[in-house]
């Protein structure tokens, strides 16, 4: 027995639904894009802004650090926009395409477009961050490092720990980029879920090592003036009367300590053999990222101008 067709009104309904539905997929695109412009621009103006600043480390406010925020914020966004302009020309250019898709090693699915692109991070986060901003981080200090004999190795260690640090807050907003199977910007850029995902793990491990050595940077500049700097991991600095003031850096490594340490594990579970095996750890330690930006930004207030396109 043939099925009744449907009735006029009932196709016109759905017609109309699949319309709304396209306008409300078309807005969210908007808006998601729209995100990353409005970023840059908000970090850009609220650098020097003294209002509003809830970390331990208000680095946005000192005005010898205005113009390296600034600079690693235009690296940070030109960076993702370059992105961007690859990611649509091998959409639409088809030699492109072909080009980022071969597959150099045998064995792996890895292709050319995803090796590539992460090498471009790397050189983003490990060369071009520290060297726009090595003068002027080092003129700060030149003074001091003329004072003693080994004064300059205390200079160039506590120049490190800040360079460092510039390139963690630059690699972490990378890693929190949107790397999930339903990603309405990356759909729109054509990046297949498979390549976001495994540039995503990567961006992971190279967080932690270059957290780590913010990590060991600091500690060894921090070792000059501090015979048991390693109590500052866990034991905010105290003042002569014992007190430890909230916003003078008295809480800097114990909250970093707590990046750090919330940042391992994501990592750690992350391992191909936690997936595997126990994939609801894998999925549950994650969330610990809300601690490592929490924790980051009480750390030092710069971090989150970079975490904002990915949260």
């Amino acid at each position: 027995m043939p099925f009744p067709a449907p009735s006029t009104s009932s196709t016109a309904a759905a017609a109309r639904s699949k319309s709304m539905l396209s306008l409300l997929s078309l807005l969210f695109l908007v808006f998601s894009l729209a995100i990353y412009p409005a970023s840059w621009v908000f970090a850009h103006y609220y650098v020097g802004n003294k209002t509003a600043c809830f970390s331990d480390v208000c680095n946005h406010v000192k005005a010898n650090k205005f113009s390296s925020i600034r600079k690693n914020l235009a690296l940070f966004y030109s960076f993702l926009a370059l992105t961007a302009v690859l990611a649509l020309a091998a959409k639409y250019i088809t030699s492109i395409r072909r080009f980022a898709a071969i597959r150099p090693l045998r064995k792996s699915t890895v292709n050319l477009g995803e090796i590539i692109w992460f090498t471009l991070a790397m050189f983003t986060v490990v060369f071009a961050v520290p060297a726009t901003n090595w003068a002027a981080f080092y003129s700060i200090k030149e003074p001091q490092a003329a004072k003693g004999k080994w004064q300059w190795i205390h200079v160039i260690f506590e120049v490190l720990a800040w360079l460092s640090g510039d390139a963690a807050s630059v690699i972490l907003g990378l890693a929190f980029l949107p790397a999930t199977k339903y990603s309405a910007v990356n759909d729109a850029l054509g990046l297949p879920y498979s390549s976001t995902a495994r540039v995503h793990g990567w961006l992971g491990f190279g967080a932690l090592w270059v957290v780590l050595s913010h990590v060991t940077t600091g500690l060894l500049d921090e070792q000059w003036d501090s015979p048991g700097f390693l109590t500052l991991l866990f034991v905010p600095v105290q003042d002569e009367e014992g007190n430890s003031p909230w916003g003078d850096e008295n809480y800097l490594f114990v909250f970093g300590n707590w990046a750090v340490i919330s940042l391992i594990v994501v990592v750690l579970t992350s391992l191909k053999v936690v997936r595997r095996n126990a994939y609801n750890v894998f999925y549950l330690a994650h969330f610990l990222v809300i601690l490592v930006v929490l924790f980051s930004y009480f750390h030092s207030s710069m971090s989150i101008f970079f975490a904002i396109p990915g949260e």
